[in-house]
């Protein structure tokens, strides 16, 4: 019901639910990627989705969930196998399901990170024509804070 309702609403709204859509693509088609590549990606939409909309964040987190939750479980039922080939009863710790999530989170992580600072970089060069080399220097913090749309859009609504 709400991403049929988000395609009546304007044009942010349709954007939320094309990334909305490419991010359950990505998760729950099974997508012949390394699952590293796939989580990088799933950072990548996720940004994009939060520059799109501040509310991308409310619909995505249980399926970022979900995705962590996967490749975790993936990365445990990999170490079973290379562990005890032949069934047996026992099986690795709960800590290789925790570090199969760190793993896949960090490379969301950086995903995120990596499309954040192109976007950050596109509007504060739009916005304010700065260069890279004078944001690389970080001479303008306020400039850059302002240029932030998400903490804008908080700015706005609150």
């Amino acid at each position: 019901w709400t991403t049929l309702l988000f395609g009546t609403r304007p044009f942010t709204n349709t954007l939320e639910t094309i990334n909305l859509s490419v991010l359950l693509v990505l998760v729950f088609v099974d997508l012949k990627m390394k699952k590293f590549v796939l989580a990088f990606l799933v950072g990548c939409i996720c940004s994009i989705g939060l520059f799109t909309r501040l509310t991308f964040v409310g619909f995505a987190s249980p399926i970022v969930f979900a995705f962590l939750c996967k490749c975790a479980k993936d990365h445990y039922c990999k170490h079973i196998a290379l562990i005890h080939p032949t069934p047996s009863y026992s099986t690795p710790s709960w800590r290789h399901y925790i570090l199969g999530f760190i793993y896949v989170t960090i490379f969301v992580i950086c995903g995120a990170l990596a499309t954040f600072i192109l976007f950050l970089h596109a509007d504060v060069k739009f916005y304010h024509r700065l260069t890279l080399w004078e944001l690389i220097q970080l001479k303008s913090w306020q400039i850059i804070f302002n240029s932030i749309t998400p903490l804008n859009f908080l700015r706005y609504n609150m």
